[in-house]
């Protein structure tokens, strides 16, 4: 079963990748996936369409022909008798990317608590690409539904924020960052943009 602190840190990825996403380019790009054992499953999934497609058999090198440029996605690995794996891929400028993952025996499969988290990432990944479209107030209703459960998710937050921001109403995005820095006062993400921007919280 994926370790609290392996999911903690898929969702920490989500927060980089969102900046990447506006600097990336859309040229054709190869992906190398590996996996220790090797012969397991590497499946494609769409968060926003929820299309899921298979591409083979790991090690894998694959060239990003039916995958659409400009968006971000999620790769998971799977083989019988382990417990899959998952993590979100940016798109790059045309470089190859090569992606090992260590795979766990896990006899029972997996657990209620790998398809809530699952859950959490498709949905942070939703809100991304929705910021990333520009389709700022999708978004905050996509993040909201999540902080019903967990009102104290940074990234959610983090992303609440930058929405609020793009819409050019900062006295909201400034409610969602403090709140991130009362969860997390060294949040590095966060500190950075904030002083890049000049912005304040003492409002």
């Amino acid at each position: 079963m994926t370790t609290f602190l392996a999911q903690k840190q898929k969702i920490n990825l989500i927060v980089f990748t969102l900046l990447a996403l506006f600097q990336i380019g859309c040229a054709s790009s190869t992906y190398h996936f590996t996996s220790d054992p090797d012969g397991a499953n590497v499946y494609y999934f769409d968060p926003v369409t929820s299309k899921r497609m298979l591409l083979g058999v790991t090690p894998l090198g694959y060239q990003k022909s039916s995958i659409p440029d400009k968006k971000s996605f999620v790769i998971s690995v799977e083989k019988e008798g382990y417990s899959p794996e998952e993590t979100p891929v940016a798109p790059n400028d045309g470089t190859k990317t090569f992606l090992h993952f260590k795979l766990k025996p896990d006899k029972n499969g997996l657990k209620k608590s790998d398809f809530e988290i699952n859950g959490v990432i498709k949905s942070l990944f939703r809100a991304q690409e929705q910021i990333y479209s520009k389709k700022y107030q999708a978004a905050i209703v996509e993040l909201d539904k999540i902080l019903v459960d967990r009102p104290n998710l940074v990234q959610a937050l983090i992303f609440k924020g930058t929405a609020y921001y793009l819409l050019q109403d900062l006295n909201s995005a400034i409610e969602s960052w403090k709140k991130v820095l009362s969860i997390d006062p060294n949040n590095e993400e966060l500190i950075g943009f904030l002083k890049e921007k000049n912005i304040g919280l003492q409002r």
